[in-house]
């Protein structure tokens, strides 16, 4: 989906995406009122088709694999949101999970900002 950011530059966002999280945490920011509440599903170069390749899948060609180191180059959010996996033990790896706190750790890494993440437990 195409957006123009406040400058009027196209943006495109995956709002197709497995990882359910990002879904949810975009839809809490909305309803927060937050006004880029999307920027978690960015993608940086749609014309790659990167939004419809599954990193995971054993049979991926070579040219699949170079449009998704591209787009993790340019997109940290890419990756977390389709690559990231996370040792879970007796389950194995799961998919990244998105939500506020991490969210808010995600951007200030991006942006070099120093940053203390203080949740409970």
């Amino acid at each position: 989906m195409r957006i123009d950011d406040y400058k009027g530059n196209p943006r495109y966002y995956d709002f197709g995406t497995k990882n359910e999280s990002f879904l949810l945490t975009a839809r809490e920011l909305k309803d927060l009122g937050i006004k880029n509440w999307f920027m978690c599903l960015e993608v940086k170069h749609p014309e790659l088709g990167v939004q419809d390749i599954d990193p995971y899948d054993p049979n991926i060609t070579p040219q699949d694999i170079g449009k998704v180191v591209i787009e993790c180059k340019h997109n940290p959010w890419f990756y977390f949101r389709e690559l990231a996996r996370v040792p879970v033990s007796g389950a194995g790896d799961v998919q990244f999970y998105l939500h506020r706190a991490n969210h808010a750790a995600i951007w200030s890494f991006i942006h070099s900002l120093d940053f203390e993440l203080v949740q409970p437990r």
